[in-house]
């Protein structure tokens, strides 16, 4: 979908998702707390793995004490407040579509006391409140497949970047290549699971960064380094007798697949300095 941000059929889709989020969020944040993320990072923090995941995915997009974050869809705000408190310095700034998000995000802020650093608010990524080359690093994480119009987002996220900024897009993507009948029946049951999501390939996000101006577009996988296990594991509760019953996440999120044809990646891309 490529309607322009703006238009009667785009207001009427991201509608349709903030009603989602907005609907959803007391059951997200009960199974995954504020980061919410099908893929985490296999790391060694088993105490705090939303938190390793987040920091990761940092280190990955190149955060360095000091910098002007954006985190472009940024949920109940888990990724920001992990960022802000674990490099000095880091200001991040954040939307998402959702203003119940926006409001657990704000109390998240307040709670750390890092509200001289980190605002994070409803908004729409597709026309960002911020003026041109304000951040050094603008994260998106696991949220562009709910755009319907990818290349305005990128597009904005060029605009605020200063000279010599990054943009790092963590996702869901489509597997390349052609797909089998099963795998298409199967990944368009991913997307309206989801609701209105469009999972699209790696390569596509890469071409459409460099049209859109940037340079130095790295594209790689992340399959040897997530997990769905923490996201599995929040679908299912047990009773005394250890029979698994879905919980009320796992009645959103799970469905029997056998070759969904998905992975995990990242790209990475620098505007001109």
């Amino acid at each position: 979908m490529t309607q322009g941000a703006g238009t009667v059929e785009t207001e009427e889709f991201l509608g349709k998702i903030r009603g989602y989020f907005d609907s959803t969020l007391p059951v997200v944040l009960k199974a995954c707390g504020p980061t919410y993320q099908a893929g985490l990072y296999k790391g060694e923090d088993a105490a705090n793995p939303a938190a390793a995941n987040n920091l990761f995915l940092a280190s990955r997009a190149g955060v360095r004490p000091g910098m002007r974050i954006l985190d472009a869809g940024c949920g109940a705000g888990g990724p920001a407040v992990d960022i802000a408190k674990a490099y000095d310095g880091v200001t991040v700034r954040g939307v998402t579509i959702s203003p119940a998000q926006a409001e657990e995000a704000r109390k998240l802020v307040r709670r750390e006391g890092l509200e001289g650093r980190v605002d994070l608010r409803a908004g729409d990524y597709h026309s960002l409140p911020y003026e041109s080359g304000s951040f050094n690093i603008a994260l998106f994480l696991e949220c562009t497949s709910y755009s319907p119009d990818l290349a305005r987002v990128f597009a904005e996220a060029y605009r605020v970047l200063a000279p010599g900024g990054t943009i790092y897009v963590k996702e869901v993507f489509l597997k390349e290549g052609p797909l089998g009948e099963d795998e298409r029946k199967e990944i368009e049951e991913f997307d309206r699971m989801f609701v209105l999501y469009r999972t699209y390939p790696r390569s596509e996000g890469a071409k459409l960064l460099e049209r859109t101006g940037f340079r130095d577009v790295r594209s790689s996988s992340l399959d040897d380094v997530m997990t769905t296990d923490f996201f599995i594991k929040a679908m299912f509760e047990f009773d005394r007798r250890g029979v698994p019953s879905l919980t009320e996440f796992g009645k959103l999120h799970f469905r029997e697949f056998k070759c969904l044809p998905t992975t995990y990646g990242e790209l990475r891309a620098t505007k001109p300095g």
